[in-house]
């Protein structure tokens, strides 16, 4: 019975530290998030020629802001970004933004490799990046794999060249309307 009663103990201790590091953990994850969105609060702003070019090809018309999520050269990366794009948005990117307000939002992807981004182009939100203009201003880290952009009306933007999360982009998204 003694016995018992101390592995009970000492499983209930051990569950407890192990919880407590999952929060830490957890705290610390999102801090990190934190410090990364303050690292690129500058608000940086594209030409309106660009804009308006960017607005047009994208159809970015009354929405308040342009989500763009970045894919880049497939050969940058060490590990296969393109690999079976369109269920990879099924299951992961749709259900994620499915949960964010856009109401204000157009959500587009943007793929700087096209052929292999050719399964998943519709022209409606998954469009190939045309000249590779967003690669060669914006993304043009020799390893980037994929980032976000979000542009607000004005021409102002923030950019993370980075893997990111919905919590990065509603971040950016307040950011810029302020």
């Amino acid at each position: 019975m003694k016995k018992s009663i101390y592995y009970f103990a000492f499983v209930l201790s051990f569950v407890t530290q192990f919880a407590i590091a999952q929060v830490k953990i957890l705290e610390k994850g999102k801090a990190n998030e934190t410090n990364s969105i303050k690292k690129e609060q500058v608000k940086l702003e594209i030409p309106q020629n660009q804009l308006a070019t960017i607005k047009e090809t994208y159809n970015w018309n009354k929405e308040k802001f342009l989500i763009v999520n970045f894919k880049g050269m497939r050969h940058a990366c060490n590990y296969d970004i393109y690999d079976d794009l369109v269920n990879a948005y099924n299951q992961y990117e749709k259900p994620a933004f499915a949960k964010m307000d856009l109401t204000n939002c157009r959500n587009v992807f943007l793929y700087a490799d096209v052929q292999y981004a050719k399964p998943i182009l519709d022209k409606k939100t998954h469009y190939e990046d045309v000249g590779h203009y967003f690669l060669k201003h914006y993304f043009n880290d020799l390893s980037t794999c994929t980032g976000v952009m979000v542009i607000n009306q004005k021409g102002q933007y923030l950019l993370a060249n980075e893997e990111y999360s919905t919590f990065t982009i509603t971040k950016m998204i307040e950011n810029l309307s302020k």
